[in-house]
């Protein structure tokens, strides 16, 4: 299954994208604002995909989809829809190669999912997560029209989260 926009493809992700996964898992923004998940080798990025990844969608039938350039098959980034164990509802999270920044890629990408998830998954409520330190991350979460709640706390992160809720 894929969900096509003007200049992207949105395709779940699978092991043969270890490689890009952890490229992308050992950036910068992505350890400071997302975090360290001891993701060293290709090998423990497979790994991740198949516990983390894989294992949701055959859970409950959504998750990670790699972010393509239609012309090009670059890879350039994850979206995906997120079952957090102590987040009610669906949690949509993003994250994109620093050298695709500021290409609007990511907004292009988190709304066909936001599209899909209301239309065709019926999922509802549907929330986003963020880092305080993360302005970007934050405008991108408004500018989808969630709306700030307030601060939580997730499992695996030690510091409080700001939540917004799709309303």
């Amino acid at each position: 299954m894929k969900l096509l926009t003007e200049r992207l493809i949105l395709r779940p992700i699978t092991i043969n994208d270890g490689a890009f996964v952890f490229k992308l898992m050992n950036t910068e923004d992505w350890k400071k604002f997302i975090g360290d998940r001891n993701i060293h080798t290709i090998q423990d990025a497979i790994q991740y995909i198949e516990e983390k990844m894989i294992s949701q969608y055959k859970e409950v039938g959504y998750g990670n989809f790699v972010i393509c350039h239609r012309q090009s098959q670059e890879k350039l980034g994850t979206v995906g829809l997120y079952r957090r164990p102590n987040l009610e509802g669906v949690d949509i999270g993003f994250a994109l190669l620093p050298e695709y920044y500021r290409n609007g890629y990511t907004y292009e990408a988190s709304k066909k999912l936001l599209q899909y998830a209301q239309e065709e998954l019926k999922l509802s409520p549907i929330q986003a997560i963020t880092d305080v330190n993360n302005v970007a991350s934050q405008s991108l979460i408004q500018k989808l029209g969630f709306t700030f709640i307030d601060k939580r706390k997730i499992e695996s992160i030690d510091h409080p989260l700001l939540y917004f809720l799709l309303k």
